[in-house]
């Protein structure tokens, strides 16, 4: 999705080599990523620059994808093998080498780390040596986690693109490829570290880094409303610690537009939020804590959604000015909450710019029901009227049987996809 993240997963145990420039055979008899909603710039990888309103089948990918990072107006598709590939604009270098593209094109990770400048370059060393192990995207700065193939190395972020707030995590120009350098946090400047969670939000990033004895939560980029903490700057383009208790796990990263919001567990304590950062909308007025367990956070740019552990219920708080919360007709709320449809349970909650999906278990099978703005279509529904109601969108009615079942989704800057199994 556009701003939570989840845990990263290791690389394969037996990955393959890279392919070349032109990647994998296309197979383009089975479909299995749907999109919907803005595409100014082919960022849906349609082949053209069109909006859709209905979800459309995505032609141009080998496989279905692992993860997706979706930026203003680009995207960048992880596949479970490790390739990366990229589709939409590349105007301030948010792609790094690739070309802009309104269909998804391999971005080999030769050209990503030939891009670097030396030392940083000399120090990755060979692409063969790493596996692309995570992506995320700012509004138009993109970043690639890679984990190397010896497991006691540490691992390495790189992002391309603006740095018009810090967001690229270095002090190099918009347009450069860049390496993300935590040294400086770090105990000894070669202590061992792996990075569990990568989130990125339009104007600042959040990563959790697991070291030997303990985890740090490091932030960079827009800072005023206190998103990255207790700091007084506008910007911070190094990583800045945040520090947090004793003690303390990271369940689940989350980013606003201007807030942040972390799924923490402290101690032998039962999960719970830290909200940070601007409360112009009420979108950190939520309570830490609930009398039920918080098991999922998301994060449109002016709202927080906290999924309980009934899977049935959504409490949120926030801007409702496209009907965001649902359960609301105020502009905005503190706290309110939403009731899924009888007889589904929620498995996986995504937020987008503005609109909210949740993939859904009912009993004739998986469902998404989506809900908030929908200028582009980007709910899926084939209007472009903002949902104030929780709507199904998939399968859409009467396709039931076409349509098949949904594993995975993700929201956008005024864009859905689906993963169909």
């Amino acid at each position: 999705s556009l701003h939570d993240a989840l845990p990263i997963s290791n690389p394969p145990a037996n990955p393959g080599g890279l392919r070349s420039q032109a990647g994998p055979p296309l197979n383009l008899t089975v479909t299995m990523l749907f999109c919907t909603g803005s595409n100014s710039h082919g960022q849906l990888g349609l082949g053209d620059t069109l909006d859709r309103h209905s979800f459309a089948a995505v032609p141009s990918l080998p496989s279905a994808p692992a993860s997706l990072a979706l930026g203003a107006n680009h995207s960048l598709a992880l596949l479970p093998d490790g390739q990366l590939y990229t589709s939409g604009s590349n105007t301030r270098g948010q792609l790094g080498p690739a070309a802009p593209s309104t269909t998804f094109a391999h971005l080999p990770l030769e050209l990503i780390l030939g891009a670097l400048v030396d030392p940083d370059r000399a120090n990755l060393g060979s692409a063969g040596a790493w596996v692309v192990t995570g992506v995320a995207a700012a509004w138009e700065t993109s970043f690639v986690h890679l984990r190397s193939r010896n497991a006691d190395r540490a691992d390495a972020l790189v992002s391309m693109g603006a740095n018009d707030w810090g967001e690229a995590g270095t002090a190099t120009p918009t347009g450069q490829v860049n390496l993300v350098s935590f040294s400086h946090l770090l105990p000894r400047p070669t202590t061992l570290f792996k990075i569990s969670y990568l989130a990125a939000s339009p104007r600042h990033v959040l990563v959790s880094l697991d070291l030997p004895s303990e985890s740090l939560v490091v932030g960079w980029g827009a800072a005023r409303h206190g998103q990255l903490g207790s700091v007084s700057a506008r910007t911070i383009p190094l990583p800045t610690h945040i520090p947090l208790p004793l003690s303390t796990t990271i369940l689940q990263l989350a980013l606003g537009r201007d807030h942040s919001a972390l799924l923490v567990r402290t101690a032998d304590s039962p999960p719970s939020t830290l909200l940070l950062g601007s409360n112009k909308h009420g979108q950190t007025s939520l309570p830490s804590a609930g009398t039920t367990s918080v098991v999922q956070i998301g994060c449109t740019w002016s709202g927080t959604y906290l999924l309980d552990a009934s899977l049935t219920r959504v409490v949120c708080a926030g801007s409702n000015t496209h009907g965001q919360l649902a359960a609301s007709t105020s502009p905005s709320c503190s706290s309110c909450t939403i009731s899924l449809p009888p007889h589904r349970t929620v498995t996986r909650l995504v937020c987008g710019s503005e609109h909210v999906l949740a993939l859904c278990d009912a009993p004739a099978g998986p469902e998404v029901w989506a809900w908030g703005w929908n200028e582009h279509g980007n709910l899926g529904d084939a209007t472009v009227e903002d949902a104030r109601e929780l709507k199904r969108v998939w399968p859409p009615t009467g396709a039931e049987e076409t349509h098949g079942p949904v594993v995975d989704l993700w929201a956008g800057n005024a864009t859905s996809w689906i993963r169909r199994s």
